[in-house]
């Protein structure tokens, strides 16, 4: 079990607005819901102590039908990195995903294309800081699923084996939430621009290759949320 989630609202400030956008994703009127709040963590091991969790609430216009909601209403999403960098390292590249991913959200939620567009290349931005951080040395997904915000305790929906202190999902909570391949879309987006980092001549088409994995990431975490 790790210590209570720390909320980094100032730092992360993430809106995760599942809306209808340009160049987003498309949600009927009839899948829509008001907006409401679900947390969001990201996870990497610290070889002294708890995990370095970076965390924020996350707002969805869309309803969340998993059967893990409804026996744990205060439980958000949790993806843990893994990386050969030093952890410190890695944590900070996390913030900037994490961060990265929020204004990509933001973005989804802006009528005005030109306003679409600023956010969504500062998002790209802040990608390639995280890209920049973590050199050539590649950012992998360890573990994904849920957090229990009130205790910590952190449940795995990913195949096991999985690092501690992950337990599984409890039986009871129903079947785990598919297809959820949205963490693993985000850091291929990472790797993206890592190689365009590597290839500043290929930097244009990289930035354009992590687009598409980011839409399609955001594509998928509605999926995960709204699929029985």
């Amino acid at each position: 079990m790790v210590g209570r989630p720390r909320r980094r609202l100032t730092r992360l400030a993430l809106v995760f607005v599942l809306a209808v956008t340009f160049g987003m994703v498309h949600i009927p009127p009839s899948a829509q819901a008001d907006p409401s709040a679900i947390g969001h963590c990201w996870v990497v091991e610290n070889p002294s102590g708890p995990p370095y969790l970076d965390c924020s609430d996350l707002v969805i216009s869309v309803e969340v039908i998993q059967p893990w909601h409804g026996e744990c209403p205060q439980c958000g999403l949790a993806v843990q990195l893994e990386s050969v960098i030093q952890p410190e390292i890695l944590n900070e590249a996390s913030r900037h995903i994490a961060d990265g991913f929020g204004q990509w959200s933001q973005a989804a939620n802006i009528a005005d294309q030109t306003e679409q567009a600023r956010l969504r290349n500062q998002a790209l931005d802040v990608y390639t800081e995280a890209a920049n951080l973590l050199g050539d040395a590649p950012a992998q997904v360890a573990a994904f699923g849920l957090i229990d915000q009130d205790t910590g305790q952190l449940y795995a929906v990913s195949d096991g084996p999985y690092p501690e202190p992950w337990g599984p999902l409890p039986d009871s909570w129903g079947p785990s939430p598919q297809p959820w391949q949205w963490p693993h879309l985000i850091t291929d987006a990472v790797a993206d621009l890592q190689i365009g980092i590597a290839n500043p001549n290929q930097m244009p088409q990289q930035r354009a290759l992590a687009t598409e994995h980011l839409d399609e990431a955001y594509q998928d975490l509605i999926t995960t949320l709204t699929t029985a």
